[in-house]
């Protein structure tokens, strides 16, 4: 199943993580709220690419399994040992690599990959 606009919840997530980080650096209020609410867009994040990979008609099951363990047992591991701005270094680049990478081996079709060229990384 591919869903449509899968990049929005990471780039918010991404974003509010980034302005709670700088909240907590700077010593504001409410930096727990943000930061909170960003780990929960981001689990949600998680899920939906979760979603997309064990629905995949074209991946075979090795790779799933594979693809299932980086983003459900890496971001647990991550949240629980290390600090923030590490941890948004992490969901930085595991969501743009499933993003830019990782998701043509999902929802694309060979025919479809040809055709596509990422040039923001």
């Amino acid at each position: 199943m591919k869903i449509r606009y899968i990049h929005i919840p990471f780039y918010f997530g991404l974003s509010l993580f980034t302005i709670g980080t700088l909240f907590r650096i700077q010593h504001w209020p409410y930096s727990e709220i943000v930061l909170l609410s960003a780990t929960i867009i981001e689990a949600a994040f998680l899920i939906l690419v979760l979603i997309e990979i064990f629905t995949s008609k074209i991946a075979t099951k090795s790779l799933k399994i594979l693809w299932g363990i980086e983003y459900s047992l890496f971001p647990v591991l991550a949240l629980l040992y290390f600090p923030a701005l590490f941890l948004l270094f992490l969901i930085f680049l595991g969501g743009t690599n499933y993003l830019n990478r990782g998701r043509k081996k999902f929802v694309l079709k060979e025919r479809e990959i040809d055709k596509i060229k990422f040039d923001s990384i």
